[in-house]
């Protein structure tokens, strides 16, 4: 008797409506004590969510029903699938990895001077010169680095870069933002300029290229380094120290060339004095290049430049002087220039002992 009722309600669930016969539905919630209290079905049934699925499984929302073992059987067992291993993580590309350390500008807090100023510029696509990778993003790196470790206020600190830098961009900042801001005796100015930088033909006129400066009409469309110069320490500045990250050579970071054909070869600028109270670091000698660090996607000086703010180049002062910042820089870019068959040289022009940042 109790066999036949198994049957009979076997075949009814099995052809009973997908919708009257879900896991959710109440008829078979109402059903399943019914079944479930005999012994020969206990055994291969299972409750889940609240409803019964007799020793089968919902598929398409409608339960499958088996038929009891016969008298005297092993009662069926169901043994979950074990869960799928988690796939491994794809590994990260090296360049991702890094081989040098993401900028932290934020690692050094220091001293504020409130009377300072930051002129920062980067162009990496020009109108119509070859690009220099990478230093628009410089520049915008190195905004930061100037109220961190160079302690000038964020309000006096501009930024310009790309069609933003052109040559009357850059005369207009120095000429109504930069100039009326010094207070004489008072003001520390910092410039920083990443981009493309050319000598005269005869090497005695070092230039940095705005965004539309053309290589064979430089007195006409470029900035003189001695302008920049001039404009600052003319205005009463108390100090003027220059960050750039550019050579005078004629070739830019990836090799192509800032001349015209008939004048192939590099061209070996002539130094330059510089008054007592300015100080440049410069990213190369005069007749060297100036690299990109492609991993870091940053020009190789203005990398180690900001490490260096960030207190690697420090001493046990804490204090940071143009001479440390430049040893610093020349434990670490040669070598990463040689890697990239160049040879490229930090240089130090001005008073090494010029505090640059302290805190």
């Amino acid at each position: 008797m109790i066999a036949m009722m198994r049957w009979k309600l076997a075949a009814m669930l099995l052809f009973m409506p997908a919708a009257a016969c879900s896991l959710s539905s109440c008829a078979v919630g109402m059903m399943a004590p019914m079944m479930l209290s005999t012994p020969a079905v206990g055994a291969g049934a299972a409750a889940i969510g609240g409803a019964a699925a007799i020793g089968g499984a919902a598929v398409g929302g409608a339960v499958a029903a088996t038929p009891a073992p016969p008298a005297g059987a092993a009662p069926q067992q169901f043994i979950s699938a074990p869960p799928a291993a988690a796939a491994a993580p794809a590994p990260i590309p090296a360049v991702a990895q890094g081989t040098f350390s993401p900028l932290d500008p934020d690692r050094l807090k220091a001293t504020s001077r409130p009377q300072a100023i930051a002129l920062i510029i980067g162009i990496d696509r020009y109108k119509s010169a070859p690009p220099a990778e990478f230093a628009e993003n410089d520049a915008r790196s190195f905004s930061a680095y100037a109220v961190t470790a160079l302690g000038v206020p964020p309000d006096r600190v501009r930024v310009l870069t790309g069609m933003e830098a052109q040559r009357l961009d850059i005369e207009r900042a120095l000429i109504t933002w930069v100039r009326p801001l010094i207070v004489k005796d008072q003001t520390d100015v910092f410039i920083f300029f990443s981009g493309h930088g050319l000598a005269s033909a005869d090497g005695n006129d070092l230039f940095l290229l705005p965004y539309d400066g053309d290589g064979d009409l430089l007195g006409e469309s470029s900035i003189r380094r001695r302008q920049l110069i001039d404009a600052v320490v003319e205005a009463g500045a108390r100090s003027a120290t220059l960050f750039l990250d550019t050579c005078y050579s004629g070739a830019t970071r990836n090799g192509d060339t800032l001349i015209a054909a008939a004048r192939p070869v590099l061209i070996a600028a002539k130094p330059q004095d510089v008054p007592s109270n300015v100080t440049i670091l410069a990213a190369a000698a005069n007749n060297q290049l100036s690299s990109a660090l492609i991993p870091a996607r940053h020009g190789l000086f203005s990398y180690f430049l900001m490490k260096g703010l960030e207190g690697a180049a420090a001493g046990a002062d804490h204090a940071i002087t143009a001479g440390q910042l430049e040893d610093y820089l020349a434990s670490h870019i040669p070598a990463e220039a040689a890697k990239l068959g160049r040879t490229q040289t930090p240089q130090l022009i001005g008073n090494s002992d010029r505090v640059i940042a302290s805190w």
